[in-house]
């Protein structure tokens, strides 16, 4: 996960939502994507099997008009799904802004 060699774009563009599911995106990622033109939707804060399933539930929830809560809850329950978990298990994989841990 280098980021050093990326051009993030200018603080003047259009806002764009950033969804990063591997694993510690937040870790790698939050410092440098939180601003007015990019926002992080939803990223994750631990191991993971990378998948669909939690990125068409946050862009649904999204598209739904969903906050940020919405779409880490919807992200949570659809990876829990595929993995065949309980979906408390799962609760500290995803983060957003929403997320009492976010900045952390």
């Amino acid at each position: 996960m280098d980021l050093e060699g990326y051009a993030w774009p200018a603080a003047t563009t259009p806002v764009k939502g950033n969804i990063a599911i591997a694993c510690h995106t937040a870790a790698y990622m939050a410092d440098r994507i939180a601003d007015a033109a990019r926002v992080p939707l939803l990223m994750t804060r631990d191991f993971l099997f990378s998948n669909a399933a939690p990125l068409e539930a946050t862009v649904l929830a999204f598209a739904a008009g969903g906050d940020y809560a919405r779409m880490r809850a919807d992200a949570t329950a659809a990876y829990a799904a595929v993995q065949q978990r309980p979906v408390a298990k799962m609760a500290g994989v995803f983060t957003n802004p929403a997320d009492r841990r976010w900045g952390k």
